[in-house]
């Protein structure tokens, strides 16, 4: 279809929340090590997800990842505070929403900690990176520390879409960098306009803690 844009980024329904409701760039630095990524509401999941962007020739793709979960009501509006907190405006009016409250007001503030985390996956020319916020341990920087899925969707009229043609993918070698914070992931079965998930149930930092987030949905 010549008039459609594909999207730069596919957030997985029902896996990410399903209703996004709005969004706001990081552009200083004010959740710390997430600075340049676009965090956006949930009105259904009652949380506040996060996405990174590259430009790969003329086209925008990038992952999305989940971020804070479990706040009071479903989310319609975030904005920075002049503190660089993050306000959500919440209801549940008129749309279902998981939380506890009918409506509210709640912020998010970063306490000034780095958490281990996956900060961004990007594309290579055989797969995927994955930068982190610490350094990895090598010994659970392997194949067996990962898992990568694809599929796609259905363009209806319905609300939503149960992922279609799920396929498991195969993955290896994989390259951890010099510092320890990147680890190239070579993917030989990539699909192009597909959403790859990539699970780093597996990884651990040098100190064996767990990323705080072990999943990343990319759109290639």
């Amino acid at each position: 279809f010549p008039s459609y844009r594909l999207p730069a980024v596919w957030i997985p329904y029902d896996l990410l929340g399903r209703s996004p409701s709005g969004f706001v760039w990081d552009d200083s630095g004010r959740f710390g090590p997430y600075r340049g990524s676009v965090f956006a509401g949930d009105q259904y999941s009652c949380e506040v997800l996060r996405m990174t962007l590259e430009k790969v020739g003329d086209r925008w793709q990038g992952a999305c990842y989940p971020f804070v979960t479990g706040l009071k009501s479903g989310i319609t509006r975030v904005a920075w505070g002049s503190d660089g907190s993050l306000w959500c405006g919440l209801t549940d009016r008129g749309w279902t929403a998981t939380g506890t409250a009918r409506d509210g007001l709640q912020r998010i503030v970063w306490d000034g900690v780095v958490p281990f985390d996956l900060l961004e996956a990007t594309a290579t020319a055989r797969g995927f990176a994955l930068r982190f916020s610490a350094p990895l341990d090598p010994t659970t920087a392997t194949i067996d520390a990962l898992r990568v899925r694809r599929w796609t969707y259905d363009h209806h009229s319905e609300y939503g879409c149960k992922e279609r043609d799920v396929q498991e993918l195969a993955v290896g070698p994989v390259a951890l960098s010099d510092d320890g914070l990147t680890l190239a992931v070579d993917v030989p079965e990539r699909r192009a306009v597909w959403v790859h998930e990539l699970r780093i149930d597996g990884i651990r930092d040098r100190t064996g803690a767990s990323p705080w987030h072990r999943v990343a949905w990319y759109t290639l």
